[in-house]
């Protein structure tokens, strides 16, 4: 069922979910990145509240569809924006949780620039790449290949991970 009543995107209260340092911990997932090459946000009990129920207009109601975390950073000229789901979960569960929080920030926009608005270094992140990340041992079978026309590369790593700085998670995630 259609959602009604969709949260809109402001990105002025996004850029007030940003998180410093960069420690996301839930259900025995721990996710530690360092260095100033990265900005975090804390979504899901951050920028999301209990009452903001849909994301999407596919997203069904229920709250539950959002993932935890976005990074932003870029590593020489290439540019991430990573979509981190802590939980270890059904596939399907990460995957609705992950592609319904891509659709929140550029549903509106077939091409998408308005979700820039309040990023650090916005114009050197207009091409960013889009990674969906998910703590567990492998990354989903059935997952949205892309969005609005930009692929999603879907990656995963352990439950419990420390890197020292974004240059670091990107070489342990592979090739984007």
């Amino acid at each position: 069922m259609p959602c009604t009543g969709v949260k809109p995107y402001d990105p002025r209260a996004f850029s007030g979910a940003r998180k410093a340092p960069c420690r996301f911990q839930e259900s025995g997932a721990r996710f530690v990145i360092g260095g100033e090459d990265v900005a975090c946000y804390l979504l899901d009990g951050g920028y999301f509240r209990p009452q903001d129920r849909c994301l999407c207009p596919a997203s069904g109601g229920s709250g539950a569809h959002r993932c935890d975390g976005v990074l932003i950073g870029c590593n020489g000229d290439e540019c991430y924006v990573i979509f981190l789901d802590l939980k270890k979960g059904a596939d399907e569960n990460a995957v609705e949780q992950i592609t319904d929080t891509i659709c929140y920030f550029c549903r509106d926009e077939p091409v998408g620039s308005r979700h820039h608005e309040v990023w650090p270094g916005k114009d050197r992140l207009k091409k960013h790449k889009v990674v969906a990340l998910v703590m567990n041992d492998k990354p989903p079978r059935r997952a949205v290949q892309q969005w609005n026309g930009k692929k999603i590369h879907w990656r995963s790593v352990g439950r419990k991970r420390v890197w020292a700085s974004f240059e670091e998670l990107l070489s342990d995630i592979g090739p984007v």
